[in-house]
């Protein structure tokens, strides 16, 4: 990253503000943001304690590296939007090569030409760690894995006299290795270390600070490796200055190309889509919704693909940009995720108590832009449900929705003073249609129709009235609104839900009654840490055939 920048012109003041002002070890972070996403994809909660992409065959598959990158691509894509995407490296202000390693037959591969940032992102996908960089039809890691400190091949690019900066990190003591990450990189870093020693004879200045205490993975200590290294060049000044007299080049400041010009907004001529095998080339459009001829920056063309990738169809999906003649020409290059997914879930909770489960999805498969889930879970609480719903619309649209579960699970009966009293089992059978729709991140809005059929049993008091099997069956409103940052753990942001129920038939249900619930909770940061919570509960029952609770309560916090 650092000599590709230097090559395009960018100073050594630039280069360290686009270091530091950069949250590096975030880019590598491929979780989704909640508020983030549409509101039509926040009708299921977040569940999962791992997930797995699933071959056709519907065989799970582990990932290839820890981390997939889409974050550090768009991040690769905005910095170096200025080079353009198919170019001679030798044009630039400084001629420049990069190395990475063909994963397939382990050789060093010099990119001179084409498009920088994926030169760059391919060279720097370090061995399971982030996941191989696909690239004109090959896959690439890590060009340090082959050729950590290439001589040889920048002398192959002309280059007479060559110094080499030692920046690799140290070898990690036993006490150090407590982790996967750690033994990985310890792994890597024994290769690189090898073949590092077998080049610096060839260099005619080796520079080699002090990086005992730093890691390849300290990206948030840039700061301190950049004043480490600027103390050691200070304290190598007359060597530095030595080695360009004998090359003739005296002591005076050295000119150097200018900084390749920024372009701020301009003109999109062109659109193209590569490497979409499931989606249309029409169909990634419309989640990019960048318009020909509408002028965009850098920027905003690289937020237009963050905002696709929100949507969870894509592991990676990023631009490649060139400008010619004030208008931008832009490859998005894809890799969509599988449309077969499996989710492993385990949770406990006091009542519950442990729970093992696991959830299968299909995307896109029974129709177009269509979700189908089957899930079931095994414990204190075993069930089983199916859902599909069918959208019409991507962030604007309707949808239509069939859920059916079974379940068998305990219920508690309490006494004034909250404490349980007894309980039954209760198995309970349902099926509920509903039609719907959603709005970008404003609100999801639901009418259903409902009936499950419910037994219970004795369980451990014979307090407990039973009523041994009944039907309810209805109709029912709901509307749900959140822009929380978390599901879980909120810190900011506003979840509100609105829910009708009504059971007015005897023919199909053996309890009539009519019940509203609303809920809300707003969250307001204090600090980076605290969070201010305020909340309201409201509800009632209408004609309910035996009252035996309160008709109407309302609730704060």
């Amino acid at each position: 990253v650092v000599g590709a920048l230097y090559a395009m012109g960018y100073n050594a003041s630039q280069i360290e503000e686009i270091l530091i002002s950069n949250a590096w070890q975030d880019m590598l972070d491929d979780s989704f943001h909640r508020k983030d996403l549409d509101i039509g994809q926040k009708r299921w909660a977040p569940y999962g304690t791992l997930n797995l992409e699933m071959e056709s065959n519907l065989e799970p598959k582990l990932p290839s590296g820890v981390w997939v990158g889409n974050n550090l691509n768009l991040e690769l894509a905005k910095v170096f939007a200025i080079a353009g995407g198919g170019r001679n490296f030798d044009q630039l202000p400084i001629p420049f090569g990069c190395v990475a390693t063909d994963l397939l037959s382990g050789e060093p591969v010099i990119f001179r030409e084409g498009s920088l940032m994926q030169a760059v992102r391919a060279s720097l996908s370090i061995p399971s760690i982030i996941q191989p960089f696909q690239y004109d039809g090959r896959l690439f890691i890590d060009g340090g894995v082959s050729q950590n400190l290439p001589i040889k091949e920048a002398k192959e690019m002309g280059a007479i006299h060559t110094v080499a900066i030692k920046t690799n990190s140290s070898l990690r003591t036993r006490q150090e290795l407590k982790n996967l990450i750690q033994v990985l990189d310890q792994t890597i870093n024994i290769g690189m270390t090898r073949n590092v020693h077998t080049s610096l004879n060839e260099c005619d200045l080796l520079l080699e600070p002090n990086l005992q205490e730093y890691r390849s993975t300290d990206y948030h200590l840039a700061a301190q490796i950049i004043a480490a290294g600027e103390e050691y060049a200070l304290a190598q000044l007359d060597a530095i200055q030595s080695f360009k007299d004998s090359l003739g080049m005296g002591g005076g400041k050295q000119e150097r190309p200018a900084q390749a010009p920024f372009t701020e907004k301009q003109p999109l001529g062109s659109l193209s889509i590569i490497g979409n095998e499931n989606l249309s080339s029409a169909k990634i459009k419309e989640y990019l919704d960048l318009g020909l001829k509408n002028p965009y920056s850098a920027e905003e063309i690289v937020e237009a693909c963050r905002k696709a990738w929100n949507s969870q169809l894509f592991l990676t999906i990023y631009p490649v940009m060139d400008s010619q003649d004030g208008v931008w020409h832009v490859n998005i290059h894809v890799k969509e995720r599988t449309r077969q997914q499996l989710s492993i879930i385990l949770n406990y909770t006091s009542e519950e108590g442990i729970n093992a489960g696991a959830i299968f999805k299909l995307n896109n498969i029974l129709l177009s832009n269509s979700v189908f889930q089957s899930a079931f879970t095994l414990g204190g609480k075993s069930e089983y449900n199916v859902d599909y719903v069918k959208n019409f619309g991507n962030l604007w649209g309707s949808y239509f929705r069939i859920f059916h579960n079974y379940s068998m699970h305990r219920r508690y009966y309490y006494d004034s003073d909250f404490s349980k009293i007894a309980s039954v089992k209760a198995a309970e059978l349902g099926i509920n249609g509903g039609v719907g729709i959603f709005a970008s991140k404003l609100v999801n809005a639901e009418a259903f129709l409902y009936s499950f059929r419910t037994k219970l049993y004795r369980d451990i008091s014979e307090v407990a009235e039973i009523d041994s099997l009944y039907t309810i069956s209805g109709a029912g409103f709901k509307a749900y609104h959140e822009s929380l940052d978390d599901y879980y753990f909120p810190m900011a942001g506003l979840r509100s839900s609105l829910k009708f129920n009504l059971a007015r038939s005897s023919q199909v249900s053996d309890y009539l009654y009519s019940k509203m619930y609303s809920s809300s909770q707003l969250y307001e940061p204090i600090y980076d840490w605290l969070s201010l919570k305020l909340g309201l509960e409201i509800g009632s029952w209408f004609g309910r055939q035996q009252i035996n609770i309160d008709p109407f309560y309302l609730g704060g916090s």
